[in-house]
């Protein structure tokens, strides 16, 4: 398995992860339509693509005969969503797949 550094050339890729690791875990619990609107706000491609561009945000993608398994991403300073915490990290997004 391989680390990459996830650029905007990745942008569909990690869409489709993210998409796919959410739907999975939270589907249930939700409607199609609820889940619908979330996955097309949260996850479109313009948001994304903002995301890698922020340089306090850091997005990895773990790789495997050249499909990805999973997605981690980063944020420290204005890329951290919990306010009020000096020197910190947050790790904000984490999914794998388990499907090879």
């Amino acid at each position: 398995m391989k680390i990459k550094k996830c650029s905007l050339d990745d942008v569909l890729d990690l869409q489709k992860i993210y998409r796919q690791t959410f739907y999975e875990t939270f589907a249930e619990q939700n409607s199609e339509e609820n889940m619908r609107k979330f996955l097309d706000e949260v996850y479109s491609e313009q948001k994304l693509k903002s995301e890698l561009e922020n340089e306090e945000s850091e997005t990895f993608l773990a790789v495997e005969n050249q499909k990805i398994l999973g997605v981690l991403k980063i944020n420290t300073g204005n890329a951290d969503t919990e306010s009020g915490f000096e020197n910190s990290l947050e790790i904000q997004r984490a999914g794998f797949c388990c499907r090879r």
